[in-house]
This record gives C-alpha cells, structure tokens and sequence, in this order.
C-alpha cells in the first residue's frame, strides 16, 4: 500500500531514521566494493598465471629429437637465444645461459666468467658459470659426432676443466656421483693443464677422454692417463667421437676419441652399464664449457672465451 502524506513527513522529520538509512547504504556500498575487488583481483591473478603458463610451455615445447644433424650456426650475430637452439639442436634439458652464447661470425662464442667454476653458488657467480646443457636424441645403441673447437687468443688454461660435447648412457651420470646402480654413464672431452695448485709452472694444455662407467676406478671419471697433443689458443680443433652401449652386463661397449685424426683413446672393453633396460642406451647429448674442479685454484682471474663450430653426429645403430 502506497504511504500516506502524514507517514512520509514523520519519516523524513525523523533524523534517526535517516542516520539509519545512510548507514545502511554506506554499508551495502563498501560490501559491493569488497566483492567486485574480489572479482577483479582474482580475475587478474588467473590471466597472470595463464600468461606464466604459456611462457613456460613455449619455453618446453620442442619435443623434436634428431636421430642425425648438422648446425653450423649460420645466423646473425648476437645472443644465441633458447629458441635457437631448440630449432637447432631439438628438445634441451636443463638451463640455457644465453648470457654466455652468443653467435659471431657464424660461429659460437662460449664465456667462461671470471673466478668460477662449475659448482660456484649462484651468488658468487652473477653471469653464471659457463654454458651447461643436454639435448635428447633418439634411442640408440652407437652414435658419432664431430665438432669443432677454438680457445681464444687469451685464454688462462690454468688447471682445465670440462668443453665441448658427448654422450650420455641412461641416466648419464656426471659431476662425481656413484654409477653403482648399473644404470648410467657418460663420455666427454676435457682440458687440462699441469700447473701447480697456485697456478705457477709452464703451460702444457691438453684433451683427454672423460668417462663414467660400471667399472670406473676414480672418484669421478676416467681418463686412463691419456692426453693429446700440446694445445695452442686460437686453433681450431676437430673432435670425433664414437660411443657403442655394451650389450647386458658385457665388457663390449666402445668408444674412440680422435683429435684431427689423431687417435686419443680406443677402446672395445667398456661395460657402460649392467642394465637390461633402455638405461643401456645412449639417451642425450651433452654439451658443457665450464672450470674445475671445485677448488678455487681451478679459476681464472679473466673472463674467458672458448669457440664451436660445424656441429654434427648420427646414428649409427639402433
């Protein structure tokens, strides 16, 4: 029933009344607020993490894997950036360091800052260590791969440390850990360098194999006291390397290492694993630039700059 006139003045002509109604409103007006702040925040907060999303799944979608591949690194200068190397090299394992990569006259340059090694605190090591990385590869029981490499006209040898590619076995085990289990190994190049511990002496720089194996007999890997020729900065290198998986728990695996051509190691004894899995087979390849060793003594005072070019490898069994 619509109010009379008498009713409608005692509403108005009551203050406390009214004081009731603003309250009422004010009330109602900062509920709405409240909820339509919900709605918004929330809002935002799922476009921010469909945008976090979609970086992170463009960053893993490559899943293409190369059975055979060359890369001569026939790009612009500049940062050789994540993408790149997916188009590149297939699907990456692990952090790329596009600090340290950059492409130069169709050729890779890899910096190795100054006063780090591979196991320096991220801290301590504000433009990283080097360049770490792995890329999947198709299953296989023998693969081969070339590369070339250059150390800078500049560069401190000082003790050595890790370069240039290799294989990895199952669970490709690396950085000093057990392979106890049978199930894991790896094969790759150093450098190395005879010097003191205080880093006096004469330079006499060399490749040796590196290799983690069931019957490794050091704390980390092995290199069976063999070393290369005398290394010179600025000289291109050429590296070939042949890795075959053992068959189950037999000493008949192999791997060949040569430098332009010359033999560094040979050998068609090597029990990879004891595994009757997938884990007998070479799974990834690695592709690491960084010094030590752990110890300080394994530093350079400078920055660093080690050189790659004509990438390639191929299957060669299944």
């Amino acid at each position: 029933m619509d109010q009379t006139l008498d009713e409608i003045s005692r509403n108005i002509s009551s203050p406390t009344n009214t004081l009731n109604k603003y309250a009422m409103n004010a009330k109602l007006s900062l509920w709405l607020f409240f909820l339509v702040g919900i709605f918004f925040n929330c809002t935002r907060n799922e476009a921010q993490n469909v945008a976090v999303n979609q970086i992170v799944t463009e960053s893993k979608a490559v899943n293409t894997t190369y059975a055979n591949r060359t890369v001569n690194f026939s790009r612009t200068d500049g940062t050789y950036t994540l993408d790149q190397v997916q188009a590149d090299f297939g699907n990456t394992v692990g952090n790329w360091d596009t600090r340290n990569n950059t492409i130069i006259n169709n050729e890779i340059r890899v910096r190795i800052p100054k006063n780090t090694v591979a196991s320096t605190p991220k801290e301590n090591a504000p433009d990283g260590v080097g360049s770490i990385c792995t890329f999947d590869i198709p299953k296989g029981s023998e693969y081969e791969m070339t590369y070339k490499i250059k150390f800078d006209n500049n560069y401190k040898w000082i003790r050595g440390g890790k370069c240039g590619l290799g294989f990895r076995i199952g669970k490709g085990y690396t950085g000093c850990v057990s392979v106890d289990g049978g199930d894991g190994g790896s094969a790759r190049v150093t450098w190395g360098n005879p010097n003191k511990k205080d880093n006096s002496g004469t330079d006499n720089p060399y490749f040796s194999p590196y290799m983690y194996h069931f019957d490794k007999t050091q704390d980390c890997g092995d290199s069976f006291g063999l070393k290369s020729i005398k290394l010179e900065r600025n000289k291109w290198y050429t590296v070939y390397m042949r890795v075959k998986s053992n068959t189950p728990n037999n000493k008949d695996g192999q791997i060949e290492i040569k430098i332009d051509g010359v033999t560094l190691i040979n050998k068609n004894d090597v029990r990879w694993t004891t595994v009757t899995t997938d884990d007998r087979l070479i799974k990834r390849i690695s592709w690491e630039t960084f010094r030590g060793g752990k110890e300080d003594y394994w530093q350079s005072s400078t920055d660093d700059y080690v050189y790659y070019d004509d990438i390639s490898w191929k299957k060669l069994a299944d």
